[in-house]
């Protein structure tokens, strides 16, 4: 069993739920989403720092991480979210890195969670 959960902009959820469309229809449209500015890639480098992931590849539009000790784990960074993959055992594993998005005291306020296995956007901890 494979899971993904995305990351992006906090401003995307807030969207979402303004604009009253189905959460997964909303974020399968590329012009909802927002890219993310220099301030939020910074943390978002520096949490994959924090958390052991490493970068593997750097493409134009991507970049992949991987963590030494979550085999199964990669983590793709777009202009517009942050993608996290991984099966069976690493599963827990991403489900706190990713979570921590929304409540982590340097990136809480930032940042949104989609976590399809949750049933969709994970409530903002305030």
């Amino acid at each position: 069993m494979s899971h993904s959960i995305s990351v992006y902009c906090i401003e995307v959820q807030q969207n979402c739920v303004e604009s009253g469309i189905d959460q997964y229809d909303f974020i399968e449209k590329e012009e909802n989403l927002i890219d993310f500015n220099h301030e939020r890639i910074k943390l978002i480098l520096g949490h994959l720092e924090k958390r052991g992931y490493k970068q593997k590849k750097k493409w134009k539009d991507k970049i992949v991480f991987t963590n030494p000790n979550l085999k199964s784990v990669e983590v793709s960074l777009y202009k517009n979210g942050l993608f996290f993959n991984g099966k069976r055992d690493d599963i827990f594993d991403i489900t706190m890195d990713s979570g921590e998005f929304t409540y982590d005291f340097d990136l809480k306020g930032n940042f949104s969670v989609f976590d399809s296995m949750s049933g969709g956007f994970l409530k903002i901890k305030e």
